[in-house]
């Protein structure tokens, strides 16, 4: 019971602060997101799917406040926490994928950013469909991302 009261509390925070996020409150969400981690992988570990979760929250509220290097460096933890879990062709793992692709078209890596968006388009694909939401989405970032790289390169042309 009481390791089921903490791992709920976790994932309150987690709820909490995503929802912090959504209005704006990027300070209170990431404070509550880095309690969440914290409690998460004293709970679970550092190698578990929710401490995946954990840091890919943290990643997307980091995003948020375009703390875009950092961001990079969470999504990262998460990603090969979440490969090793999950594997490589989970859709867990695209959406950690999708949101890295965002940080790096963020920092102006347009080709780090198209490979992995292009990864992420695949397995969702792959595993949920080409008609899925997520796919969709994560289909019209790509083609997004796409066009933004063009106009780069005609701008610096």
């Amino acid at each position: 019971a009481y390791l089921d009261q903490h791992e709920e509390a976790a994932q309150v925070m987690s709820l909490m602060g995503r929802c912090y996020l959504k209005q704006g409150k990027t300070i209170e969400s990431e404070r509550l997101h880095r309690q969440a981690l914290n409690l998460t992988i004293d709970l679970c570990g550092g190698h578990h799917h929710q401490t995946a979760v954990e840091y890919c929250e943290l990643g997307q509220c980091l995003y948020e406040q375009k703390r875009y290097r950092e961001a990079k460096t969470e999504l990262h933890t998460a990603l090969k926490i979440e490969t090793n879990v999950a594997g490589r062709e989970h859709p867990s793992t695209a959406s950690i994928l999708y949101w890295l692709s965002l940080c790096y078209k963020h920092t102006d890596d347009y080709q780090k950013s198209l490979s992995l968006m292009t990864e992420a388009v695949e397995i969702m694909k792959t595993r949920l469909g080409d008609s899925h939401p997520e796919t969709l989405t994560m289909l019209e970032e790509l083609q997004s991302l796409h066009m933004e790289r063009e106009r780069n390169v005609d701008s610096h042309s």
